[in-house]
């Protein structure tokens, strides 16, 4: 895995270890639950989040709308940043 950060390298490791399912293989519900279980295991503190951002980036069929959390900035480095994409609304296409 020589493109994953380090950190990253170890929590996959960790995963594997621990004999998590990869989340690829899990339904979106086994997945929040696993993310919740391992939260809570390491006692981990919700970040806080300073402001919400609504975003629109093109994809390759439109508009991908994403809110963007982000942490509050001490210093004049880079600042944390957490990218959600939105639920596509479906449309039922317009007969002319």
């Amino acid at each position: 895995m020589p493109d994953l950060h380090p950190q990253i390298q170890r929590v996959l490791q960790v995963m594997a270890e621990a004999n998590l399912k990869p989340i690829e293989a899990m339904t979106p519900a086994e997945a929040r639950a696993q993310m919740e279980a391992t939260a809570q295991s390491r006692k981990a503190e919700p970040l806080p989040v300073a402001r919400v951002e609504e975003r629109m980036v093109p994809g390759p069929a439109g508009g991908i709308s994403l809110a963007a959390l982000l942490a509050e900035c001490r210093s004049s480095g880079p600042c944390d940043c957490l990218l959600r994409r939105r639920r596509a609304r479906h449309r039922q296409p317009r007969h002319t």
